[in-house]
């Protein structure tokens, strides 16, 4: 039917719907109604568009090539863009976002080849930055089931060497302040934040069965206490590690 169908988007969303409406109802038969608002407003926008590259290029951050080339100057905009959008691109700032354990690289790469090519990519993105580079990651993402889990950053990060780079952090409820005190309206320069001095972790603060974040490992369950200051930590991704508190720089998932 696609084969023969006109190449007109509402159409072919018309009939690979036709397909899969009984599937996503079985599949989501506990809250289909509420996805199906998802659907029902692809079918709005989908409508409107003569051809299918055109819908395509304005639902993703792959716009055409000739648009993206448009912001390579030095104009004072905004660019979302893919990281093989950007490729032989340059900007004076670049933020990579979602660089987070299980997302970058991909929780279905496995170490080696495809880590690899994965490793190249970040490579691709990091250059495209000609004086700053910002590398970010969330502390929550949502699942499937959409509920939020706490994660760890990419064990690419994790790999950078030490000290050819600072490490900002903002917790929950200290986005506002930071905003709002580190910029000074009459100068228009940034002040330096304050930061609080890290509390050094003791073993007493573990105990076993409590789930805690590590940078690299992602999250875990601490197995077992080996005082005076290691844990065993079976971790969700990587298994069973043996950390020292002085350097595993390990944090409490509350919950």
């Amino acid at each position: 039917d696609l084969r023969k169908a006109e190449p007109r988007p509402g159409l072919l969303c018309e009939i690979v719907l036709k397909w899969y409406q009984p599937v996503f109802e079985r599949l989501y038969a506990d809250d289909y109604p509420k996805r199906q608002k998802d659907l029902d407003q692809l079918k709005t926008i989908i409508v409107s568009y003569d051809d299918l590259q055109s819908f395509i290029d304005d639902t993703t951050l792959d716009p055409p090539e000739s648009d993206l080339n448009a912001y390579s100057s030095d104009l004072d905009t905004l660019v979302l863009s893919t990281i093989h959008s950007a490729k032989g691109l340059e900007w004076d700032a670049v933020f990579v976002i979602g660089l987070a354990d299980g997302r970058f690289p991909h929780s279905s790469a496995f170490p080696g080849e495809q880590w690899e090519e994965e490793r190249r990519l970040l490579y691709v993105a990091a250059t495209r930055a000609r004086k700053h580079l910002f590398l970010t990651y969330p502390r929550e993402l949502m699942s499937p089931d959409r509920r939020f889990k706490r994660v760890g950053m990419s064990p690419f990060i994790a790999e950078l060497e030490p000290g050819g780079y600072e490490v900002v952090r903002l917790v929950a409820g200290d986005a506002a302040a930071a905003y709002g005190s580190g910029y000074n309206a009459k100068s228009g320069r940034a002040r330096p934040l304050l930061r609080n001095k890290e509390k050094k972790a003791v073993l007493d603060d573990f105990s076993k069965g409590c789930r805690v974040n590590h940078p690299f490992f992602g999250i875990g369950t601490v197995q077992k206490k080996n005082p005076p200051r290691s844990l065993d930590v079976v971790f969700d991704r990587h298994g069973m590690k043996t950390l020292h508190l002085d350097y595993a720089k390990l944090t409490i998932v509350d919950g």
